[in-house]
């Protein structure tokens, strides 16, 4: 054998030793099984190869995995049992790990459009999906696309049913609204509405996160709303004085 169809042979083994791994159709199948621990098992057995599920045809069955289980989780909310208590420990650290994968490859739009819909007035799951939104707003999301969670924690903060959706609201404004990001007055302006609003709530604990989340934006206009609330409002008196000591003179 000559010394060039030697270094041809050498360089096919090298590359064939090193290229990714292709992804056989049973474990794709795999994950369209209706028990859940084979459902995890192929999602553990594609993202433990290369390319895992970079490629557009496995993020869009990633995509279907996620809709899936979201679904399984709101069920199981919906009838007022614990996902844990139905599926085990496992089930929701499974669950943990396709949302996290699912926000590192599925399309943005379609990730968003079911945890969108999660945070929607009425949905057992709102809160839930308030705080998902907040934990992955940075992660590669277009301006627009934010600018729709934004929306989200608003409507949660106005919440007049549940206190849970309220407190997410105000918890994920109150480090939004005091980030330096680039929102438009009348942006800041809606977050800074919402936050007043919170300091209205019939539970002590909100107005109390959300005196403490105005104080952080120290805009003198809430002068008078933090005397107001020093003098009347004892659960959060102590709030409202360090919120005014805050404001610049």
């Amino acid at each position: 054998m000559s010394e060039r169809i030697a270094r041809v042979f050498a360089t096919i083994a090298f590359s064939m030793l090193w290229a990714p791994q292709a992804i056989s159709q049973e474990p794709v199948a795999r994950l369209h099984s209706s028990d859940w621990n084979e459902r995890a098992a192929a999602f553990a057995s594609i993202s433990d190869r290369k390319p895992g599920f970079r490629s557009p045809r496995l993020a869009s069955e990633l995509l279907g995995l996620f809709k899936r289980e979201d679904g399984i989780v709101t069920s199981a909310v919906r009838s007022h049992t614990s996902v844990t208590e139905k599926y085990g420990e496992a089930f929701g650290e499974y669950y943990a790990e396709v949302v996290d994968a699912c926000v590192s490859y599925c399309a943005k739009d379609g990730f968003l459009r079911v945890v969108l819909a999660d945070a929607e007035p009425g949905s057992p799951v709102r809160s839930s999906a308030i705080e998902l939104l907040a934990n992955v707003f940075d992660r590669g999301f277009s301006q627009m696309q934010q600018e729709r969670m934004i929306d989200a924690f608003i409507a949660g903060v106005l919440d007049s049913t549940t206190i849970t959706n309220r407190y997410a609201g105000i918890l994920v404004l109150a480090k939004l609204a005091s980030s330096p990001r680039g929102f438009t007055a009348a942006r800041k302006e809606q977050m800074h509405q919402a936050l007043v609003i919170g300091t209205s709530d019939r539970y002590p604990a909100l107005r109390i996160e959300a005196v403490r989340a105005l104080a952080k934006l120290r805009d003198p206009r809430d002068r008078a709303l933090f005397t107001r609330i020093a003098a009347e409002d004892p659960a959060v008196r102590t709030e409202a004085v360090a919120a005014l000591a805050r404001l610049p003179r």
